[in-house]
């Protein structure tokens, strides 16, 4: 009986399914399961991609959250499932792995925190949440947070490399502390503004019923 229970817990779609500008309508099938979470596997995956690859030369501090947010936010809004969040962190983990090993240069640590970070806490934002307007703020203080934390990572790295009162530290925190959260939010609400509406549709919500 506690078995069945999960499995319709995990099948079912979360509150805020019903505000995805993407998701297609759902059905509780095992193809149906498999296929959202290749989705949300190869769009973590993206993500690492993006953050990896792309360079925007915006010389910005905090601004890797911009490459990795939207790619996130479009896997939890085309696959509304619970546990979704951990999938993305899988599916960025893998993707980090398999660059690594292909010799592909590495984004910093900053950059790796805010990316495995951010699909959990896009995910947990959006269960607290649940639907209505909400929803986007909670995906932008997601981001927020994601990027506090890789400001945190960052700033660790750079104490121990540098050492207290270094002057590369003295030059970069007082830009970083302001960069890293604002990026974030910017990011996150962005994403929502994209991916979400801002209220229910009439008709309901298209996901799995419990």
């Amino acid at each position: 009986m506690g078995r069945r229970t999960s499995a319709s817990w995990l099948a079912a779609a979360p509150p805020w399914a019903a505000q995805s500008r993407l998701a297609l309508r759902r059905s509780p099938t095992a193809a149906r399961a498999a296929w959202d979470v290749a989705l949300l596997l190869g769009a973590g995956a993206l993500a690492a991609a993006a953050v990896t690859f792309l360079d925007f030369s915006l010389h910005v501090p905090g601004h890797a959250i911009l490459r990795a947010v939207l790619p996130m936010t479009f896997g939890l809004a085309l696959a509304p499932r619970r546990l979704g969040g951990l999938g993305l962190a899988l599916g960025a983990g893998g993707g980090l792995f398999a660059f690594g090993l292909a010799g592909a240069e590495l984004p910093g640590v900053g950059a790796q925190t805010s990316l495995l970070l951010t699909g959990p806490l896009l995910e947990a934002s959006l269960h607290l949440a649940r639907r209505g307007w909400p929803v986007h703020i909670a995906c932008g203080a997601a981001g927020a947070i994601a990027n506090i934390a890789a400001l945190l990572a960052r700033g660790a790295e750079k104490f121990f490399t540098h050492g207290p009162g270094s002057i590369e530290i003295a030059r970069w925190s007082p830009l970083a502390a302001v960069t890293y959260p604002l990026c974030g939010l910017l990011a996150g609400l962005l994403c929502a503004i994209v991916c979400f509406r801002w209220r229910l549709p009439s008709d309901g919500p298209p996901g799995d019923q419990p």
